[in-house]
Order: C-alpha cells, then structure tokens, then sequence
C-alpha cells in the first residue's frame, strides 16, 4: 500500500527544514512521513485523528 502512495508536500513548506509529506491511504486514514527521511517508515493515522491534528495546527 505505501509503496506506491502519492506522498505531497504542502506548498506552505517551501524552504522550510522541519517538514513532513502526506498521502492519502484506504481505508480513512492518511500516512505522514519526514521529508528528509521519507525510508525511515511512516505514521498511519485515522480519519478522526488527521481531523484533530489539522483543526489543532490551524488554530
């Protein structure tokens, strides 16, 4: 599954050092990884959660 996920980086991140790349995955979760270190693996995280963190980020 991870291995042909379509990871993006956010247009926000540019020139920034401290940045992760997103990917959606099936079913309802997305995966989160270190754009540096995109071999070091990768967090799966549920809808409910990705919800939460992007509310949290933004407020």
């Amino acid at each position: 599954m991870t291995d042909n996920a379509s990871f993006r980086k956010s247009s926000h991140s540019e020139g920034a050092a401290n940045c992760v790349e997103i990917a959606p995955a099936a079913p309802h979760s997305t995966l989160i990884r270190d754009t540096k270190a995109p071999a070091h693996g990768h967090l799966a995280i549920d809808a409910g959660a990705w919800s939460f963190l992007v509310t949290f980020l933004k407020a």
